[in-house]
């Protein structure tokens, strides 16, 4: 057995999933059977408890770690996908997807996971430096304009240039005009991008700015608006935490002040009943 797993644990969750089949306890008995190497057996009982809770992003998370240790990526990489959709905090399936999705030679989806991980985890140094690369080996396949940090207004009316010129082009000479969803997108992609490039330097404010600009754009997108919600609520987070950092020393500044004063006032009392005395 695993010398990371306790006997007495994998013991009580075969109990516990024994008198309760539609129990949860199936995920971490599923894993330990993985860590095993009882990888059909954990298969099976993981795909009854996702059957009994399709909502449970952890069960599905290891349903995916027994696919991939069984080389199915594509199946795995749909769990995974479920599993962010469910739960899009859990850094551990966006890490799995993401490399799940390299291994399978899709690197656009891939970069996206990985800016992903790098959204919950700024200082992830595995994504920073594979966030780089992937972005170096598809950057041929946009336009310039749109890796510039230009604002998005520029961006959209230079996708509109574009798309005038290719118009005014001679048929023998032109190629097929880029379909406006197709525009909108690499709008959105290039948003997201320089979004995460704000988070990556601890800017939140900046990063929700950006967010803001790009709804204001192309209109309400599930991504645009995933994204918001988990910068605002951890910007609130920070701001809490300085503020609860910052009320210490200004408690402390305020009481050096009041002794300041309160010393001031006891040295012009004295000085002012040695004049009276005098």
């Amino acid at each position: 057995m695993n010398s990371d797993l306790n006997p007495e644990f994998v013991e009580r969750y075969q109990i516990l999933l024994s008198q309760d089949p539609k129990s949860r306890v199936f995920a971490p008995l599923a894993e330990a059977y993985r860590k095993m190497n009882w990888i059909d057996h954990a298969e099976k009982i993981c795909r009854e408890g996702v059957k009994y809770h399709p909502h449970f992003a952890s069960g599905r998370v290891v349903l995916a770690k027994i696919l991939i240790d069984k080389r199915n990526l594509q199946e795995a990489a749909s769990e995974l996908q479920l599993a962010c959709d469910l739960s899009p905090e859990n850094i551990l399936a966006y890490r799995l997807l993401s490399q799940t999705l390299l291994e399978l030679k899709r690197p656009k989806e891939a970069l996206k996971a990985f800016k992903m991980v790098l959204l919950l985890n700024p200082n992830d140094v595995n994504a920073i430096k594979t966030v780089s690369r992937l972005e170096s080996l598809t950057a041929d396949e946009y336009d310039d304009e749109l890796f510039q940090m230009r604002p998005l207004d520029y961006t959209l009316r230079m996708i509109e240039q574009n798309r005038a010129k290719k118009t005014e082009a001679p048929d023998s000479e032109a190629p097929a005009p880029t379909p406006p969803q197709v525009a909108l997108q690499r709008t959105l992609e290039r948003a997201l991008s320089l979004s995460d490039a704000f988070v990556a330097r601890n800017d939140f404010d900046k990063s929700i700015e950006i967010l803001d600009q790009t709804e204001e754009q192309i209109g309400i997108h599930p991504e645009i608006t995933k994204r918001r919600r988990f910068l605002t609520s951890r910007n609130q987070n920070l701001q809490s935490e300085h503020a609860h950092s910052i009320r210490p020393l200004m408690q402390d500044m305020r009481a050096k002040k009041n002794q300041k004063l309160t010393s001031l006032k006891g040295l012009l009392q004295r000085v002012s009943d040695r004049r009276i005395e005098s």
